[in-house]
């Protein structure tokens, strides 16, 4: 959807059609002047909103980001991660041509990076130390983005997306004597991916809960405050007065 003749040029509606022009050509589909083109004016205004077209798909990120629930309202700490984690598949695949983007550019907004830093903030809280909250919160992010990868380009019954037309087919299997990819191939056509992904979520969560410190619970957790870093770095510990 491009701009009204008249209407102010915003970086919002500079997101929104950059956003269409992904979703229709994909990332390699965009560029500054066809977005200029199709927001009616020269390519070179948008520099005044961003400095970079790079800039602009990190502001496209940031906005998916910013729709994830966080389920903040959820008090037990495996349902939250299940919560967040089942948001953000679902916000990604509603544009799954930025997904390359989103992968590789967690962190270069702080709306992109927010979800990452509440998902460690729920893994503390619950009892994990800053070692196992790390592991556990990159496991969750490798599951999750794996799947969606998994499920958007297509496996084996799925229809092929992105630029991944000329994959082989089970006729390629026999020929090749790909025996195994051949005897799963009628299963795959049946995989509900919502069911799939969210069994799989499960066992993740339920491997992670088993590997942390038998220590303390998510109440005995709250009442302990972090250790918080000073102005220059140092570590400040809580007076036990």
């Amino acid at each position: 959807m491009g701009r009204k003749k008249g209407q102010r040029l915003t970086r919002e509606a500079i997101v929104a059609t950059a956003l269409n022009v992904i979703d229709e050509e994909g990332l390699s589909g965009l560029s500054v002047r066809k977005l200029g083109g199709k927001l009616g004016v020269q390519g070179m205004a948008l520099y005044y909103h961003f400095t970079s077209k790079t800039a602009i798909i990190d502001a496209l990120v940031a906005r998916l980001m910013s729709e994830v629930d966080l389920a903040a309202h959820e008090p037990d700490w495996a349902e939250r991660l299940r919560a967040i984690h089942d948001s953000q598949r679902r916000v990604l695949l509603g544009h799954p041509n930025l997904l390359p983007a989103a992968i590789s550019r967690p962190f270069n907004t702080p709306q992109a990076a927010r979800v990452t830093d509440v998902v460690l903030e729920v893994l503390l809280t619950a009892g994990f130390d800053d070692k196992e909250a790390l592991h556990a919160c990159q496991t969750l992010r490798a599951y999750v983005l794996g799947y969606i990868l998994t499920e958007t380009v297509g496996l084996l019954g799925d229809p092929p997306s992105w630029d991944n037309r000329d994959r082989m087919s089970p006729p390629d299997y026999v020929e090749h004597g790909l025996t195994h990819l051949l005897e799963v191939a009628p299963a795959a056509e049946l995989i509900d991916h919502d069911e799939e992904f969210a069994a799989g979520l499960a066992a993740v969560i339920d491997g992670l809960r088993s590997q942390r410190s038998d220590g303390q619970d998510l109440q005995a957790k709250a009442a302990t405050p972090h250790l918080k870093p000073t102005a220059v770095g140092r570590v400040e510990v809580p007076s036990s007065r």
